[in-house]
């Protein structure tokens, strides 16, 4: 298989949409999936300061309840379950422009639809 950029080696995988964006792992899909089934509305890859451009950020999800809350689903192919110094700088950026704490979904907790129905319940319970 060949090396990414990353150093990960690149996997043929399935692709899935949210919102008419490929999502960049199942993990959102099960995460979308879960915020609908709960009647939360929400934007999809949310572009912040140049959003893909040098400088910017996506965040993964903005989920109204009925004010904002930066939501990001972190799996373990690129996060590792764990925070390094660059995921920790871009979430600053984005609590201090939503001035409110980014809440993280790992993957382990949402690499199955159920899972993430959990966790999506557990962070949003009795907002919907």
């Amino acid at each position: 298989m060949p090396i990414s950029q990353f150093g990960k080696t690149a996997a043929k995988q399935e692709t899935f949409e949210v919102q008419g964006r490929q999502t960049g792992s199942v993990n959102e899909y099960y995460v979308a999936n879960a915020l609908d089934g709960i009647g939360l509305e929400y934007d999809f890859q949310q572009a912040l300061r140049g959003g893909y451009r040098a400088g910017g950020f996506v965040v993964d999800f903005i989920v109204y309840t009925p004010f904002p809350v930066p939501l990001e689903v972190y799996g373990d192919y690129w996060h590792m379950g764990s925070l390094s110094s660059g995921d920790r700088y871009r979430l600053d950026v984005i609590e201090s422009i939503y001035r409110r704490k980014v809440e993280i979904i790992w993957g382990r907790e949402s690499d199955t639809q159920e899972k993430a129905e959990d966790s999506v319940r557990r962070l949003f319970e009795g907002v919907s």
